[in-house]
């Protein structure tokens, strides 16, 4: 600024002189001379302080830009690049000299050519564009996942070119393909598996997921039954009653209740596991219907009921017999000894009953054996 205004200051003086010289008598003149040369200093300490804020400006975005860990590029209008910040070497393996004068569909992988032009034909237009991912070839060969921020570049409000800031994300995007296996192996087993299972925030209640086991178990969709609280749909207790979260049972295999869409109760033998997904703790419960098992246990149950009924009156009608009678299974044990086989042989059925290896014998052939009654 100084020399500017000391080249204005010069300029003024000569401008004031000549004007003194020429018309001399008039004041009112001198006056706008003087009034002339403020405005040539104000004009040139302006500019001069323009020009040097340009220079710090653009002094300061090649600081930015040597320094950032991000990629800076800087491309005319049909996309070459006219700069390249050092950090290309960092990431890419390239200098900023190689990549100086090339396209950037030169790096591209093939398989994602197509997303390139429409990014460009949005800056060109105008618009910035983000976060767009793409392959980018390495100096090795390998493929690096950039993702990119363009902007258009605006020169004398003409679009000039295009800046372009691109983040190597290589090792957030394996974690994401690891991650994405990871979850497609769960599902995967989830769903390949007999017994219902639901994956449940065990701080909000919330179920996180469930297998199609458990969703028709319920009576409900997977996505009805994902981001709604636990109690709603399966779980009977009350808020602030959980017995795993809030009680600290410990439910392994134990006879549960479920709690079905449309209202209904289903008994299951239920078991609960902590887990952890991610990086957060969840909880897997995993149940089985075992209504059928109680229907089964209940039909067993009242067969074995008619048939102690039925052994009962068939021993009481044989107790009652005329005839001397005694029944003995295939093992030699006596199962029934009747009051005539009791006043015949002198031995009481509380001696005889219940007995085996066919000691029923014993009075007839003094030993235990097989006989020919048998």
């Amino acid at each position: 600024p100084r020399r500017g205004i000391q080249f204005s200051i010069i300029v003024s003086a000569l401008y004031f002189g000549m004007t003194y010289f020429i018309l001399p008598n008039i004041a009112e003149v001198l006056f706008s001379a003087g009034g002339r040369i403020l405005i040539f200093i104000l004009i040139a300490a302006v500019v001069s302080l323009l020009t040097i804020r340009m220079g710090e400006s653009e002094a300061r975005f090649r600081g930015v830009a040597e320094r950032s860990s991000d990629i800076i590029l800087l491309t005319d209008m049909e996309g070459r690049a006219t700069y390249a910040s050092p950090s290309a070497k960092k990431i890419l393996g390239y200098d900023p000299a190689e990549i100086v004068g090339k396209e950037p569909l030169d790096f591209i992988h093939p398989d994602d050519l197509g997303t390139m032009p429409g990014a460009m034909t949005t800056i060109q237009e105008g618009t910035s564009v983000e976060g767009f991912t793409l392959r980018f070839r390495r100096k090795d060969g390998d493929y690096a996942f950039m993702e990119f921020f363009g902007s258009p570049i605006v020169k004398n409000g003409v679009i000039s070119g295009m800046q372009v800031i691109g983040r190597d994300v290589t090792e957030k995007k394996r974690d994401e393909e690891e991650k994405k296996a990871r979850d497609d192996l769960l599902n995967a087993i989830l769903e390949s598996m007999i017994a219902g299972v639901v994956v449940i925030d065990p701080e909000t209640h919330i179920i996180i997921d469930v297998n199609a086991v458990a969703a028709k178990m319920i009576g409900a969709k997977k996505e009805e039954l994902v981001g709604t609280v636990c109690t709603n749909h399966i779980c009977p207790a009350l808020k602030g009653a959980c017995p795993i979260t809030d009680l600290f049972h410990t439910v392994d295999s134990s006879e549960k209740v479920l709690l079905r869409a449309n209202g209904e109760k289903c008994p299951i033998l239920k078991s609960v596991v902590p887990i952890i997904l991610h990086g957060k703790k969840y909880l897997l419960e995993s149940f089985i219907d075992i209504s059928e098992l109680n229907r089964a246990k209940e039909a067993l149950s009242e067969s074995e009921e008619k048939y102690r009924e039925t052994t009962r009156r068939l021993a009481e009608i044989i107790r009652f017999l005329p005839d001397p009678t005694t029944v003995i299974n295939k093992a030699g044990v006596v199962v029934a000894w009747n009051r005539s086989m009791e006043l015949l042989s002198g031995i009481p059925g509380s001696e005889i009953l219940n007995k085996g290896d066919h000691s029923h014998t014993s009075w007839i052939s003094g030993q235990a054996g097989p006989v020919l009654i048998d």
